[in-house]
């Protein structure tokens, strides 16, 4: 699991120690504590608070403040839900100066190599030459080839090869 979101809710209503709270159905209650059934209408008659709600459950104690009970809202990233498919995207920024990075998922874990080459097919650089997990990542290339010497203005290809996947797109280096 990647990441989960959880949204808790409470609201705090002040309510008129004077007034009741009637049911739908004419059901009073006094002191506190749910009320089975129906929506609710305040009704001036001297008594305690109370709530009319059962789709709401909630609650208004003796000191006349009227509470929601925690409302819990999730939403669950999972793994396993949709599996990772091969893919290289654009990089980004494109055009780039000095960085830019490459996103590329892969369906399983396997050997992945991702170089780059200039306009004359001529490879720059190797970013990545290694065994990576299934799932989506991320490499930045700093616009330095090999030898660590800045690369010169121009369209570049990216080649990323993992198991029988393999696929090129361009970018380009501005000055």
């Amino acid at each position: 699991m990647r990441g989960v979101l959880i949204l808790l809710c409470c609201f705090v209503l002040p309510v008129s120690a004077s007034a009741q709270i009637v049911s739908e159905f004419g059901q009073f209650c006094g002191g506190g504590g749910p009320v089975s059934a129906g929506n609710f209408a305040t009704e001036s008659s001297g008594g305690l608070p109370c709530v009319g709600s059962a789709t709401s459950g909630a609650f208004v104690n003796l000191a006349g403040t009227y509470t929601i009970p925690t409302l819990s809202v999730g939403v669950e990233d999972d793994d396993n839900l949709l599996p990772y498919d091969w893919s290289l995207a654009q990089n980004y920024p494109n055009p780039f100066n000095p960085c830019t990075e490459i996103h590329f998922s892969l369906r399983e874990g396997c050997a992945v190599r991702l170089d780059i080459f200039n306009i004359l097919g001529q490879q720059v650089r190797t970013l990545v030459d290694r065994e990576l997990a299934a799932g989506p990542h991320s490499i930045e290339w700093n616009g330095l080839d090999e030898s660590g010497r800045a690369t010169a203005t121009g369209i570049y290809l990216y080649r990323l090869s993992a198991g029988d996947f393999v696929q090129s797109k361009k970018m380009m280096l501005l000055k």
